[in-house]
């Protein structure tokens, strides 16, 4: 009978150990996440030091020309560093790639999307550390 009751108590503390490590481990959990969702989203300030915008550039497309002016959005003071201390590079990975297009691909919504994107793989791509985290057209004008 002893023995019984015993061991009901340490099912019964054991059982209690587990929910209370569950519901202690749920809420830091919880709170670590919530502390890096808000620390992780940059305020307009932030982004606009970490922007890099290049001169205003004409390059040839496969069919015609493109004048356009590009910044891009640096994912940290080192990768803005390094695309200050890169700039001819990255501008010669830009025209590259510019040359894959046509000019009637940039004239439509998607185009456009798609370069965005292969300029942002293709700059990382010749970035030793850092990386560009978006790509903006202030100007765009296909010919």
């Amino acid at each position: 009978m002893r023995r019984a009751f015993v061991l009901m108590i340490s099912i019964i503390i054991g059982a209690a150990v587990v929910v209370g490590a569950g519901l202690g481990g749920y809420w830091y959990w919880k709170s670590a996440h919530a502390k890096a969702r808000t620390s992780q989203v940059p305020s307009a300030r932030e982004l606009k030091q970490l922007r890099v915008d290049l001169p205003a550039n004409t390059t040839n497309l496969q069919d015609g020309l493109i004048q356009f002016t590009l910044s891009l959005q640096a994912h940290d003071e080192q990768t803005k560093t390094e695309l200050a201390d890169m700039q001819p590079q990255v501008e010669d990975v830009v025209n590259r790639t510019m040359r894959g297009f046509s000019a009637q691909e940039l004239r439509t919504q998607a185009g456009v999307t798609r370069l965005a994107g292969t300029l942002k793989a293709a700059i990382n791509g010749v970035l030793p550390q850092g990386r560009v985290d978006a790509v903006y057209f202030a100007t765009i004008v296909v010919q």
